[in-house]
C-alpha cells in the first residue's frame, strides 16, 4: 500500500493498492472482513487500455476520462470529469485543430507509435458493478 489517509470530517479512508491487470478480490475481501462498509474503487491498466470504477455517482472518483497525448513531441496526460472538458484541453494543446472525435480520429489516422508519432488517446473510466 502506498498511502492511508483518513478524513476524520468524513469518515472516509482512502489508500492506495496494486493488482496486476485490473481489480480482482481486494474489494471483496474488504467487503468480507467489514460487511457494513462499502469499497469503492478506481482501476487503471493503461497498457491494457482498462480503466473503471464501481463509484458510479461519481461520489469519490469523480474523474470519467484519462487523456493521454503526444503533441509535436511532448507527452502530457490529463484526467477529466467532464467530456466537454477534454475537447476544451485538446483545443488548447494543439492550437485550435483538435476539438471534437471525429478530429481526434483525423489527427489519428496513420499513426504509427512505434515510430513515435503523436497521438491522442482518450480513455474512458467504465462503471462496473
Amino acid at each position: 500500500m502506498e498511502s492511508v489517509l483518513l478524513d476524520e470530517d468524513s469518515g472516509v479512508l482512502k489508500f492506495g493498492a496494486e493488482e496486476a491487470w485490473g481489480i480482482t478480490d481486494f474489494d471483496r475481501e474488504l467487503n468480507g472482513m467489514f460487511p457494513d462498509i462499502k469499497v469503492y474503487w478506481r482501476t487503471e491498466e493503461p497498457d491494457e487500455e482498462i480503466y473503471s470504477t464501481n463509484d458510479s455517482e461519481g461520489k469519490y472518483f469523480k474523474d470519467r476520462f484519462y487523456v493521454d497525448t503526444c503533441i509535436n513531441g511532448n507527452y502530457e496526460s490529463e484526467y477529466f470529469t467532464y467530456e466537454s472538458d477534454v475537447y476544451k484541453w485538446l483545443y488548447k494543446i494543439t492550437n485550435g485543430k483538435v476539438n471534437t472525435k471525429k478530429k481526434v480520429e483525423k489527427f489519428n489516422e496513420g499513426v504509427d507509435l512505434s515510430e513515435g508519432d503523436d497521438f491522442i488517446r482518450i480513455l474512458e473510466f467504465t462503471v462496473v458493478k
